[in-house]
């Protein structure tokens, strides 16, 4: 089975590449295709998919009243539908304050009573609250064309593709139960980086899944967090960790996954396969030891990579030095960093900065190293030192022009 996502195609145009392959599969009768995509890289999401005229609907539900959590939540697309006015939007997502059942049963049938009207008086869509079933594959094509244009520049979005037999409705409830995850308790990832499951607070986890999860409960030392399937950066790390059962639970009803993670996870466009006939274990998909120490391992050295591209911009001495000669010295300033109690991908990037702009000086500072040893935040500890040394810096800089001046 081809559990890792390999590269499928490396252009000059990734934007153009991914259309490519999705609309392929669009044009395709026997294929169905959906996109997932993460509101918490946008602006205003909803609204952007609603000018280009595609259907969406958010895959976090009832966010006790705060439209922010779903808004930045992952938004179900399909490329063949138009965007439409559903019950669910009109009835909760708009509305800021808590909503009683009475009230959601009276907007429900106002809505209800006008779509069928406007049915009656021939519109198949019912104002728009209905799927219009397209035959043209261009339509869809436009539509993927304006999200992949809308997302330029972003790790979005992720799609799904499948046989006929995967219907919008099927993928959807997969979907919202990929929204958490299960991994082990007391896993402490020794590298940071704002990628990859991440804890949630008590609305947000209700809002991303439905009733509280049995799963947890049955696994010893286990905790539930938010998955950001909707992030190619995301599961171009997450995929090449899973084991055969843990991808089939992942996949579910989908055949494929095609994304465009950044540069520095590997850039290209990435197809991922399901390609076993296991059976989905029952529950949440749970991560263990093996499949967190992966992911781990994989954004330490996207976090170096990051570090490394710091370094040859802020000290440009660093472009003299090779890819491998300045990964080792990266390596010195994390052990030294680790140390000294550093755990932020910030921190140890400013750590390596110091170091390499003062030839390595700072690291004999002894009271330095036993503020930041000694300090119970060793990174905030540092950016106060940073902070101060700016200030003295442009200090400086102001003596000196006020003398020349003179």
């Amino acid at each position: 089975m081809q559990t890792a996502a390999t590269d499928e195609l490396e252009s000059s145009s990734i934007g153009q590449a991914l259309l490519s392959a999705v609309s392929e599969l669009v044009c395709d009768p026997s294929k169905r295709v959906y996109a997932v995509v993460d509101g918490s890289l946008f602006d205003d999401l909803p609204r952007s998919l609603k000018q280009i005229d595609v259907s969406h609907r958010p895959l976090y539900r009832y966010a006790g009243g705060d439209y922010s959590i779903i808004l930045g939540g992952p938004w179900f697309v399909d490329p063949r539908q138009p965007a439409i006015l559903s019950l669910e939007s009109a009835s909760f997502l708009n509305d800021e304050s808590e909503v009683s059942d009475d009230e959601l049963a009276t907007r429900s049938a106002a809505l209800s009573e006008q779509m069928v009207l406007l049915l009656n008086a021939g519109d198949a869509t019912g104002g728009g609250m209905l799927p219009v079933n397209e035959e043209d594959p261009s339509l869809a094509t436009a539509r993927l064309r304006k999200l992949l244009e809308l997302s330029k520049g972003k790790p979005a979005p992720v799609f799904w593709c499948g046989d006929q037999t995967l219907s919008a409705e099927r993928l959807y409830r997969h979907l919202r139960g990929l929204n958490r995850i299960v991994v082990p308790k007391d896993w402490r990832d020794s590298s940071v980086s704002i990628e990859g499951p991440r804890v949630s607070n008590e609305i947000e986890s209700a809002a991303a899944g439905e009733g509280e999860p049995t799963r947890c409960d049955e696994v010893a030392h286990s905790e539930m967090v938010i998955f950001r399937h909707a992030d190619a950066n995301v599961m171009m790390q997450t995929i090449p960790a899973l084991n055969e059962a843990q991808v089939a639970r992942l996949f579910g009803p989908g055949l494929t996954i095609i994304f465009a993670p950044d540069e520095v996870w590997g850039g290209g466009i990435k197809r991922a396969r399901r390609g076993s006939d296991i059976a989905a274990p029952r529950g949440l998909l749970t991560l263990d030891r093996d499949a967190m120490s992966a992911m781990s391992a994989s954004r330490l050295d996207v976090s170096r990579k990051r570090i490394m591209t710091y370094l040859r911009s802020a000290d440009p001495e660093n472009n003299n030095l090779s890819d491998a000669e300045l990964r080792r010295k990266v390596l010195f300033y994390e052990a030294q960093g680790q140390k000294l109690g550093l755990r932020s991908e910030r921190a140890h990037g400013q750590w390596a900065f110091l170091m390499s702009s003062s030839n390595e000086a700072i690291g004999e500072e002894e009271e330095i190293k036993s503020a930041l040893k000694s300090s119970r935040d060793a990174d905030q500890t540092l950016n106060q030192i940073m902070e101060a040394m700016v200030k003295i810096g442009q200090s400086e800089i102001q003596g000196k022009r006020v003398l020349e001046g003179g």
